[in-house]
């Protein structure tokens, strides 16, 4: 359609006044209050916002990228390398571009290689989660390591990340182990995170977002503090950290979290005198409890949480299998549509083009600034009352 501005010169302007007077005629004598969404304590939603509410312009929350691209996920629950290897292959035919491997137990050298046969680790990106008795991520980073120099291949050249999360896993977090792979990682592999802020155990209900992004951003102050007690700077650790949050069905809720967790993180940057940082990728999931035993049901609210994630700007989408609660186990058909949604969302609505496609939208816009500000609020009682560590250790 040409753009032609004299198209709305016959259509007036009308003013928020105006809008909320024909709002209240319309309710017929029932208070507009009842419209407005009590969301938390100090978090009141409104019916309706205009352009008049929008005070302050807020810049466009690009973190450095010029468009909102972001990784095709897809889980691989590994008890058997080679049927594992199987399905990561079919994903990756199927337009996977970052797998999670969940592992049962620690990979040998030689299971390393059945695992990742026929994967070539420089065009993608490799994602590992330890989910066994005493897991040692250190040791799976080193047989990692093993593997890629065997391959040939340069470490430089492997992007992908490892769940390790000390205050979240082990009850004597393991600092001094987490010191050394950081400072491996920091000279051979710039671009694996070796550190994650996993927030999937923090998420508690759209009620507590604030507080989740609180305890999101006091974990990773914790890290950032830890390390440079080992020697290892803030700038460091930020370069090879990751966050992970889990996506409810809460639709403009979940986009003003991601929004706000990358507006908290960039303060906490600016805090230890980084302001010119990095704001560390996000690893979205959809939430645990979001899944039902209706396969066809979660299948479409797929769609919109996998929407939440990216408008919010993710920079990988993990959209489970839709059969994955009632069975344990997922089907290739339902495991492609997992994939679907998110082509769907990349070739046909286009929100990878557009960075911070939420930019400018007066309610999303707010409710980030609300989260915000009650995040700050509540991550500064964290920090005088010694921070995430001392509330771990309770």
């Amino acid at each position: 359609m040409p753009t032609n501005s004299k198209l709305f010169n016959s259509f007036s302007n009308p003013t928020k006044e105006q809008w909320l007077e024909k709002i209240t005629r319309d309710l017929k004598g029932k208070p507009l209050e009842e419209l407005e969404w009590q969301l938390e304590e100090h978090i009141r939603v409104a019916a309706t916002y205009g352009n008049e509410d929008d005070l302050n312009k807020k810049p466009t929350l690009n973190s450095g990228r010029n468009n909102n691209s972001w990784s095709i996920g897809e889980y691989l629950f590994v008890r058997d390398p080679k049927e594992a290897n199987t399905q990561a292959l079919e994903g990756l035919q199927g337009g996977v571009n970052a797998p999670l491997f969940h592992l049962h137990h620690l990979p040998s050298r030689e299971e390393l290689d059945v695992l990742l046969a026929n994967i070539e680790p420089s065009f993608i990106s490799i994602h590992f989660a330890p989910a066994y008795p005493g897991k040692d991520p250190a040791e799976l980073f080193r047989n990692l390591i093993y593997y890629v120099r065997r391959r040939n291949l340069k470490l430089v050249d492997i992007y992908g990340s490892m769940d390790f999360d000390p205050l979240l896993d082990w009850s004597e977090p393991p600092f001094t182990a987490l010191a050394r792979v950081l400072k491996f990682a920091q000279q051979h592999t710039p671009n694996f995170k070796v550190l994650q802020v996993n927030g999937l155990t923090l998420h508690t209900g759209i009620e507590n977002t604030s507080r989740e992004l609180a305890l999101l951003i006091a974990k990773g102050v914790s890290y950032l503090n830890a390390m440079e007690e080992q020697g290892i700077p803030a700038a460091v650790t930020n370069q090879h950290l990751q966050f992970s949050v889990a996506i409810s069905t809460s639709y403009f809720v979940e986009i003003a979290k991601i929004r706000a967790l990358k507006i908290l993180w960039a303060n906490v940057l600016n805090g230890f005198g980084l302001a010119n940082e990095s704001i560390p990728p996000i690893a979205a999931h959809l939430a645990a409890e979001t899944q039902t035993d209706q396969r066809e049901y979660n299948m479409i609210k797929a769609a919109t949480q996998g929407m939440s994630a990216i408008i919010g700007g993710a920079s990988f989408l993990y959209i489970p299998p839709a059969d994955l609660r009632t069975k344990g186990e997922s089907s290739s058909f339902t495991r492609r549509i997992a994939r679907n949604v998110q082509h769907l969302l990349q070739m046909e609505s286009h929100l990878d083009q557009v960075v911070d496609p939420a930019a400018g939208s007066y309610y999303i816009e707010h409710l980030t600034q609300q989260f915000c500000e009650q995040a700050w609020g509540k991550f500064q009682q964290i920090e005088t009352q010694g921070g995430f560590l001392q509330l771990a250790n309770l």
